[in-house]
């Protein structure tokens, strides 16, 4: 049978009640309706959602399960997506960019003290523009296709972003600890030391900054691909 347009969005509103994340929305809308159509009859449209909803998913439990289990998957995708990236940069002549960033910005920073400021706010930077340009890519999706729900994918990116955030935190933890035992306990002086912490804060740009472009180009695949009609 073919469904009206009332039932179309009557079964829109059931499935977009009834899932979190955009990639099963679609999944979901597209096999209810799929499976309406091909009955004979259908006296009671919601009965018949719940019907195939339990048939085909497994209820909304059912449903539950499969958003988890695609959700630890996606991320382990990402995750991946990401290594890959990150592992390109290190391979000839990719590392060549890197490499030449981090001499600049040592230099730079025995030349300047201002330039040490720059190199912080550029981590900063780094480690706020994933969560940046996922935001304006959502919404410039949600204009041009009018998306209801929260993306799977980008919900994994955004977990990355997160970790990625623990991660620098711990990074200059980690380097201001090893700053006082390096002082007090190898008794380095002052030049030495500024040199050490020179290392650590340029090695901790290069990773935000490695990192933020492996995310920009994970997030840009699935950008263009949730653009397509």
């Amino acid at each position: 049978m073919k469904l009206t347009q009332e039932q179309i969005d009557n079964v829109n509103v059931l499935v977009s009640n009834e899932v979190k994340y955009q990639e099963t929305y679609d999944e979901v809308f597209d096999h209810v309706l799929s499976a309406m159509e091909a009955r004979d009859t259908m006296p009671d449209l919601q009965k018949t959602y719940r019907e195939i909803l339990e048939e085909d998913f497994g209820g909304h439990q059912g449903l539950e399960e499969l958003e988890y289990e695609q959700n630890a998957v996606l991320k382990d995708e990402m995750q991946e997506r990401r290594v890959d990236q990150l592992a390109g940069f290190l391979k000839w002549p990719g590392i060549l960019a890197p490499l030449f960033i981090a001499i600049v910005c040592y230099c730079g920073i025995h030349s300047s003290r201002s330039f040490l400021l720059w190199v912080y706010l550029g981590v900063c930077i780094m480690v706020l523009a994933p969560f940046v340009f996922i935001g304006i890519g959502n919404l410039v999706i949600r204009f041009n296709k009018y998306e209801q729900k929260r993306s799977i994918k980008n919900n994994s990116l955004r977990a990355m972003g997160n970790r990625l955030f623990v991660y620098y935190i711990a990074m200059i933890f980690i380097s201001n600890f090893f700053k006082v035992i390096f002082h007090y306990w190898l008794k380095l002086d002052k030049k030495t030391l500024f040199v050490v912490d020179s290392i650590i804060l340029v090695a901790v740009f290069i990773y935000a900054l490695l990192s933020a472009i492996a995310i920009f180009n994970a997030y840009r695949y699935e950008f263009k691909m949730r653009l397509k009609p």
